[in-house]
């Protein structure tokens, strides 16, 4: 019977060493760094000392793809390199994603919103131009509903998917000068097999489902300076920064939290 407990403790002990091991080594190498806000980062356990990650569900837009909640478009070659057009594969891949925080995606979102709240031009239209007035028509929204559109674009995470790659290095390299963008792996699958042209290229929709690490553990020292606070809801202004990093097994850390509401 003692031999049975010792090998279970060996077991144990083992697992836990491997683990500190894992870690430590996580830690020798910081392969991205930001600071974010309880927008982007908020407490989702205080009982688990967690925090989680939210990725904007909007839609990523762009004026030269029609897009939806949540959806980014590479060209064929590039849908073909990541191996989604093997077998006609629906199934979700570990990819790199490059996530950005407050930056181009975000903007573009705005400019977006106040394009579709102008009021409709009144002034005659040529038959010629009779396609392009209406599909201008059907994706107008009331000028009134713009600052609620606006509010609620605010409200939410500033954090877009920008790209996809399997190599974090290809990622690394282009977006090595914006330091509002971090990598990080997630999962990605192809929605369907559908192709938009756009400027005579062929796309393919993708769903960013979620990141592979969605909640980081934080020392209750950190889970302290956030523990009395009420749960976060879209709207509220960020009472909290977040200082995160990725390290060599591309895990994320919580190094710092600052509150920004005293």
């Amino acid at each position: 019977m003692k031999k049975y407990i010792f090998y279970g403790l060996c077991i144990i002990l083992g697992a836990n060493a491997l683990f500190l091991a894992q870690v430590y080594f996580n830690k020798q190498k910081v392969t991205s760094s930001i600071t974010l806000t309880e927008r982007e980062l908020y407490v989702y356990s205080v009982d688990k000392g967690e925090l989680a990650i939210n990725i904007n569900r909007r839609e990523n837009y762009d004026s030269s793809v029609a897009t939806s909640r949540n959806a980014i478009f590479l060209n064929a070659s590039k849908a073909d390199d990541l191996g989604f057009l093997k077998w006609n594969d629906k199934s979700s891949r570990e990819l790199f994603w490059a996530v950005e925080f407050d930056g181009d995606v975000f903007e573009n979102e705005v400019e977006h919103q106040k394009e579709i709240h102008k009021p409709i031009s009144s002034k005659r239209v040529s038959i010629s131009n009779l396609e392009e007035h209406l599909r201008l028509i059907s994706s107008k929204r009331a000028p009134e509903d713009l600052d609620r559109a606006l509010h609620l674009l605010n409200a939410d995470s500033h954090l877009f998917v920008l790209d996809l790659s399997e190599s974090y290095k290809e990622l690394a390299n282009k977006y090595k000068d914006r330091k509002n963008i971090f990598i990080a792996k997630g999962l990605t699958r192809i929605l369907r097999v559908m192709r938009y042209k756009v400027d005579n290229h062929l796309e393919y929709r993708m769903n960013n489902e979620r990141l592979a690490i969605r909640n980081i553990k934080i020392s209750p020292e950190l889970m302290a300076k956030v523990a009395d606070l009420s749960p976060w809801q879209k709207g509220m202004a960020p009472r909290y920064t977040v200082d995160v990093k990725w390290g060599a097994n591309f895990e994320p850390w919580v190094t710092d939290i600052k509150r920004i509401d005293k």
